[in-house]
């Protein structure tokens, strides 16, 4: 997620909802930190929830800007609303690097 008005990045776990900040421009999978290696996309419709993506290893990452929702945010109900995004991504030969639990 991103938070407050500068953006930090926080992770959370859709298991257990646990919390902990993060470096805001870098892969949680590589490392990479080269900001020519990491990007973003999301669906024109839905701007609040995007895919930040690594072109060094190949993988992405879900994220919801907090700063544009005004409901709460459940990990694991964010998961599945955001299907679309994995196949999006998926669609561009990208990596999930956090699996969904429904697949094998």
């Amino acid at each position: 997620v991103l938070r407050g008005e500068g953006g930090e990045r926080s992770m959370i776990c859709a298991l257990c909802a646990y919390e902990w900040k993060t470096f805001r421009i870098h892969c949680p999978f590589c490392g990479n930190k080269d900001q020519k290696q990491l990007a973003y996309f999301f669906s024109e419709t839905e701007k609040d929830c995007r895919v930040d993506v690594c072109d060094k290893c190949g993988k992405y990452i879900k994220t919801v800007d907090t700063r544009q929702v005004e409901r709460p945010v459940y990990p694991f109900i964010e998961q599945i609303a955001t299907l679309h995004l994995d196949m999006m991504a998926a669609e561009r030969g990208l990596k999930s690097g956090v699996p969904l639990w429904l697949q094998h």
